[in-house]
């Protein structure tokens, strides 16, 4: 790679990842609210395998 090229991206790349952020972080909002009781503390805080934290949040 040419060193004067290096650091700098195209707009239409750039671009397609400030999208696909932007939706990842919507879906960690979307996916956060649901793990949180109406008093903003998680559910699942106390789990400490996978499968308990699957059964906090369906509790």
């Amino acid at each position: 790679m040419n060193q004067s090229h290096a650091g700098t991206t195209s707009p239409c790349p750039h671009r397609a990842l400030t999208g696909q952020v932007e939706q990842l972080e919507l879906f960690h909002w979307f996916v956060q609210a649901h793990r949180q009781d109406q008093g903003g503390e998680l559910k699942t805080e106390a789990a400490t395998t996978e499968a308990g934290a699957v059964r906090d949040a369906h509790a």
